[in-house]
């Protein structure tokens, strides 16, 4: 975990975390089963408290033990190349999971490739390659 993520979120267990916490400044995504928000912590307004929430409505018990065995993994996951999960809340008012993400300032994968206008080379191709594996 970022030191600046230690110190702004290790003091806050999940349970204790809430919507009100943080201040959603982008609607990054939307689909049926939720959202993905840019926010901030509004304890601290820095680039260092940027997060990302990944909402996920679930009303049913199978799709909440589901959530949160996402979570859980998610949260195990520790490598440099993987967004890190920092926890989760729930917010019972929306029937929803939220998950705490690092934020990636420079984006996705996806995006990337999309917004390329040539082939990658070589060269960066393989260096990608070697960081998924």
């Amino acid at each position: 975990m970022p030191p600046w993520a230690a110190a702004h979120l290790a003091d806050a267990p999940d349970e204790e975390w809430s919507l009100k916490d943080f201040t959603i400044v982008d609607e990054l995504f939307r689909s049926g089963s939720g959202g993905v928000f840019k926010a901030v912590l509004r304890k601290k307004r820095d680039k260092a408290s940027t997060f990302v929430l990944k909402q996920k409505r679930c009303r049913d018990l199978f799709k909440r033990r589901e959530a949160m065995n996402e979570v859980t993994l998610l949260t195990r996951l520790k490598h440099p190349h993987i967004v890190e999960c920092f926890g989760s809340f729930w917010d019972n008012v929306r029937g929803s999971l939220y998950v705490v993400l690092e934020y990636a300032t420079g984006g996705d994968l996806h995006s990337l490739i999309q917004t390329r206008q040539n082939y990658f080379p070589e060269q960066w191709v393989w260096l990608g390659m070697r960081q998924i594996c």
